[in-house]
C-alpha cells in the first residue's frame, strides 16, 4: 500500500465466508513502500488532495459487474493478524491514501493495482463521492464496470513484529483475499462507513432498492456510525 498499516492479528485459514462469490487468499508479493508518511490531506472539487488538519484521504476504486442482469460488487478484506477473524463490516473498497497535491482518481487506479494485482478497467470512471471513516480519513470513491477473477489477484505486502514483542518480522499482504457479493450481501460485509457508495452506484445504474445514504444528499461525506 501506500502507506503503513496498524498492528494486526492472525490470518484466518478457516477457509471463505459461504455466500461470497469467487473468494480466494491472495497470494502475497513484493513489499510495501518503506516508511509511513506523515502529510495530512483534504479534498478538493478539483479532485487534487491539497493540505488539510481534518485528516487524511484515501481514494479508491468500486468495481462492479451484472453477470445475468444481477448486480455485483468486487470488495476486499484487509490482511494482517489485526484482521483475520474480523468478517462482516470489515470488508472495504480498494483504496489507498493520497499525498498532498495528487490526482485522486489517479491514485484510485494505482491502489487498485497495487491491491489486486490488476489495472483497473479503462473507460469512463462515475463518481460515487466521499465518506469519512470514524478515524477521520476521508474515502473518495469511483465506480468502473469491469471483471477480475479473485482467483488471479495478489497484494503489495508489509512487515511487522509478529508476534508482538518476539522481534521476529513476518511479512503480511495488505489484502488477503477479494471476492464478487450482490448488493444484499455487500451490504452486510463493507465497513459502514463505506455503505453509501453502494447506494449511489445503485442510484446510478437504476438499480432496485438504493441503501440509506445517511441524509447526505448522495455524494457528501457522512461519518461513520460505529463506535
Amino acid at each position: 500500500m501506500h502507506v503503513a498499516r496498524p498492528v494486526r492479528e492472525p490470518i484466518d485459514h478457516a477457509g471463505p465466508p459461504r455466500h461470497s462469490r469467487g473468494l480466494v487468499s491472495i497470494r502475497p508479493i513484493g513489499e510495501s513502500r518503506a516508511g509511513a508518511r506523515s502529510a495530512r490531506v483534504g479534498r478538493t472539487l478539483s479532485g487534487v488532495a491539497t493540505i488539510d488538519k481534518s485528516g487524511r484521504v484515501s481514494a479508491g476504486i468500486l468495481l462492479f459487474r451484472r453477470p445475468a442482469g444481477r448486480l455485483e460488487v468486487l470488495l476486499a478484506h484487509p490482511g494482517g493478524p489485526f484482521w483475520a477473524a474480523k468478517d462482516a463490516g470489515h470488508w472495504t473498497i480498494p483504496k489507498g491514501e493520497a499525498e498532498p497535491d495528487e490526482e485522486l482518481l489517479a491514485v484510485a487506479r494505482r491502489e487498485f493495482a497495487e491491491e489486486t494485482g490488476h489495472k483497473a478497467p479503462g473507460g469512463p470512471a462515475t463518481p460515487l463521492g466521499e465518506v469519512r471513516q470514524k478515524s477521520g480519513k476521508l474515502v473518495v470513491g469511483w465506480a468502473l464496470e469491469g471483471d477480475l477473477d479473485p482467483a488471479t489477484a495478489h497484494s503489495n505486502t508489509f512487515e511487522m513484529d509478529w508476534p508482538p514483542g518476539s522481534g521476529r518480522r513476518a511479512v503480511f499482504p495488505e489484502i488477503d483475499r477479494v471476492a464478487w457479493f450482490d448488493l444484499a450481501e455487500a451490504r452486510q460485509r463493507l465497513k459502514a462507513a463505506q455503505g453509501p457508495f453502494l447506494g449511489r452506484l445503485a442510484e446510478v445504474l437504476g438499480e432496485a432498492g438504493p441503501i440509506d445514504d445517511g441524509g447526505t444528499g448522495g455524494m457528501g461525506a457522512i461519518d461513520d456510525p460505529s463506535t
